[in-house]
């Protein structure tokens, strides 16, 4: 079963770069080569002796990841390198195979999650401190802690699940917790309060929302964690290929179901023991971040942090007696400092019939301070005797997008359809956006900028040695991507945004 899944994993590069090789055929040193780069991540200028140009903090320095994904070297390696001079990054240094995160804290650590080599090997995390020598400017890498990534031995798992490494797709810091979200359905917790590393304790495992759904698109507001859903490619084989599409229903059970007091969809009014086990693709997840970091299983806690996820959207507005219930939320990032209530989500509105949509949506989440007090007032009940918070009432979501394209269905002049998948972008001034959409499955890649009235192409491609991974935006509206990044032989590229 462990290789089925492994053969699975192998081909989708869009999820998570694990390995396609044989771990013993890996011989030579990484060195300072380009190895399945994956992921990129800023210098913060605040960071202790960052290097000056003509005396002013402005060099436009960041992190890659190499992830080794192809097995050819020993292992991977994170660099740092300088914008304005690619040809060989300033320092590289080593660390394991398969990364799947990377996340910088207090300006002086970066924290690494990968899988171990092998099928069933535990994750594990690193914690690497960097500095710069305030004489040469030149940085300097050192490994401060390893973490084993565990399972919380509370958690009631089915069959082999215990045994599954957590496989961390997504991260989030928000002030003194650093929050990973993992390719089953799990939940961990990294408590960085400390400023010092060496004071961490290992991450915690608290929650497992089930397999079923893939939670990337991640909000922290009023120290909640709002985790947004997608199907995730998990599951059955009867589903592979296929994808679970935004939808109109109705609710059913609300007068014979006190607990869920908008009732839940018809399509599962008939099951709604299920939700103890595992979460809908069309539910919302909430986390509290001033909670202690302890697991809980899901039939303790399904009342007060899931929620049915329903919007209208422009073209989609449901009829009166039904809601439109969503799903395919991939990324999420804040509006800005000034707009601390606003976030971004990237959104494939897929249809049963007809092309997908895809687009940014604009959410403001409102103050939750009463959701809090809720929380704290229901606490000593068990889980079947909560009441249930309006929670969607908290969440507004314009309803036309901030910006969009859709799927063609047909192919011109002899070319393939163009479509696309939004697995990254950066919010721009205006606001505008830069976005990278990568569909492996179409063959088409392409980087575009725009906003809800207008969508440039930067450039697009029709092979994946083409294609690109990771995206930054610098002050300067200098942007970096990496070109052909899924295997060897890849390549930074820069160039200047223009309005």
């Amino acid at each position: 079963m462990l290789k089925l899944i492994r053969f699975f994993f192998c081909s989708l590069v869009i999820y998570l770069p694990l390995s396609c090789g044989n771990p013993k055929d890996a011989k030579l040193p990484i060195g300072d080569n380009l190895a399945g780069p994956r992921f990129l991540a800023k210098v913060p200028t605040a960071s202790p002796n960052f290097p000056k140009k003509n005396g002013v903090d402005n060099r436009e320095l960041f992190f890659l990841v190499n992830t080794n994904n192809a097995n050819k070297y020993q292992t991977g390696s994170i660099q740092v390198y300088d914008r304005e001079d690619l040809l060989k990054p300033l320092i590289t240094k080593e660390i394991p195979n398969f990364a799947s995160t990377l996340d910088v804290v207090h300006n002086k650590y970066v924290v690494v999650i990968f899988q171990r080599e092998g099928d069933d090997g535990a994750s594990q995390m690193q914690v690497l401190e960097y500095t710069f020598d305030a004489t040469t400017n030149t940085p300097r890498i050192d490994l401060k802690k390893t973490f084993e990534l565990t399972r919380s031995k509370d958690e009631r798992a089915i069959g082999d699940e215990q045994k599954m490494p957590l496989q961390a797709i997504s991260s989030i810091l928000h002030s003194n917790s650093l929050l990973f979200s993992c390719r089953r359905g799990e939940l961990l917790a990294l408590d960085v309060t400390d400023l010092d590393a060496d004071k961490w304790k290992a991450p915690v495992h608290v929650r497992s929302y089930g397999g079923n759904v893939a939670r990337q698109a991640m909000v922290v507001k009023d120290d909640f964690l709002l985790l947004f859903p997608a199907a995730s490619e998990l599951r059955t084989q009867v589903s592979i290929g296929s994808y679970e599409y935004d939808k109109e229903e109705a609710f059913a059970g609300a007068e014979s179901s006190p607990v869920f007091k908008e009732g839940v969809p018809e399509s599962k009014s008939q099951s709604g023991e299920s939700l103890k086990e595992s979460t809908s693709y069309y539910q919302l997840a909430v986390y509290d971040l001033k909670q202690g970091p302890q697991f809980k299983n899901l039939d303790q806690v399904y009342v007060g942090e899931t929620f049915w996820l329903h919007f209208p959207l422009e073209g989609s507005v449901p009829a009166a007696d039904k809601k439109y219930l969503r799903t395919n939320f991939l990324r999420a990032k804040p509006a800005g400092a000034t707009n601390p209530d606003d976030f971004y989500l990237t959104h494939r509105n897929a249809k049963a019939q007809g092309a997908d949509e895809h687009e940014i949506l604009k959410l403001t989440v409102e103050d939750l301070s009463d959701f809090r007090t809720h929380l704290g007032g229901e606490s000593t009940k068990k889980a079947d005797e909560q009441a249930k918070f309006n929670f969607l009432g908290k969440l507004k979501v314009e309803q036309k997008p901030v910006f969009k394209v859709k799927d063609e269905e047909k192919a011109l002049l002899g070319n393939p359809p163009k479509q696309y998948m939004f697995y990254d972008f950066e919010v721009l001034t205006g606001p505008k956006f830069l976005v990278l959409s990568y569909k492996n499955t179409a063959n088409y890649y392409a980087l575009l900028q725009g906003d809800g009235a207008s969508v440039s192409t930067h450039y697009e491609a029709n092979s994946i040695t083409k294609s690109s991974w990771g995206l930054l935006v610098f002050p300067s509206n200098n942007y970096v991507t990496i070109q052909n990044g899924y295997k060897n032989e890849a390549t930074i590229r820069t160039d200047k945004l223009t309005p």
